[in-house]
Order: C-alpha cells, then structure tokens, then sequence
C-alpha cells in the first residue's frame, strides 16, 4: 500500500503568487430601451358595425369567444392578455344586468330588452331578449 504522506504522481502542488488580472468588460447599458408604439386610428362607428357584421357574417356558424378576442386585439392593436380581460369583465356586467331582467343600451350593437326567462334547470335560465340595431345605413 502507499504511504498517505508521500506524493502520487498525479498530485500538483501549487504555489502562492499573485493573482493575474482579470480583463475589464465593457459597461452594458441597463437603461429602457426604446419602444415604438402604434396608436389605432379611430373608426365610425357605423363602419366598425358594418366591417363586424360582415366578418361575423362570411363565416361558418356562429363566432367563438376566441375569435371575438382575436378580432379585437386586431382591430385596437392591445395585447392579447389585455383584451381578454376586457371583454371577459364586459361579458360579467352584460350577463348579471340581463339575468337580473334589465335593458341594455348599447349603441354600436343596439337596445337589447329582456322579453321573459325560464328556469331549465340545475340554476341555469333560458332568458329571451330583443334586440332593436341602430340604423346603419349612410345617406
């Protein structure tokens, strides 16, 4: 067996000496960096409904909340997060006001009246509404 005091041939010794300098790197600049930010122009109204309408209207059945919010993100150029909470909380205060039997009054879509509801079960109801659209037609 080897003797623990003596060296191995694979051991290194190293001396004390001076430590070599490091090489300086350049300062990064941690400040903001610049951003470019796009302001949507604003439409009529009219022309919104009609362009909606149209897009709504060109597909097949009936427009999916994801599809709404993609349309919207477009339209007011927002990020995605953004604009589902909008919505997601316009939908919130639309659905309690309609439950709760109230009108709605909102102009690009028009006057939404609460007709009757029926209970079908398991708390859901069955709320029947009319809905009166403004005219869109241009003279």
């Amino acid at each position: 067996m080897a003797d623990n005091d003596s060296p191995d041939d694979k051991t290194v010794k190293l001396e004390a000496g001076t430590p070599t300098p490091k090489a300086k790197l350049a300062p990064v600049n941690t400040g903001p960096k610049p951003v470019t930010v796009s302001v949507p122009t604003a439409t009529p109204v009219s022309a919104g409904v009609k362009t909606a309408m149209a897009a709504t209207i060109a597909e097949d059945g009936p427009i999916k909340k994801g599809e709404l919010l993609d349309q919207v993100v477009e339209k007011c150029g927002v990020k995605r997060s953004d604009a589902k909470m909008v919505v997601e909380a316009l939908f919130e205060v639309m659905a309690t006001n309609l439950i709760n039997e109230g009108d709605l009054h909102v102009p690009p879509l028009g006057k939404l009246k609460f007709i009757k509801s029926k209970e079908v079960g398991r708390g859901a109801k069955a709320i029947t509404l009319k809905l009166r659209t403004p005219n869109t037609q241009t003279e």
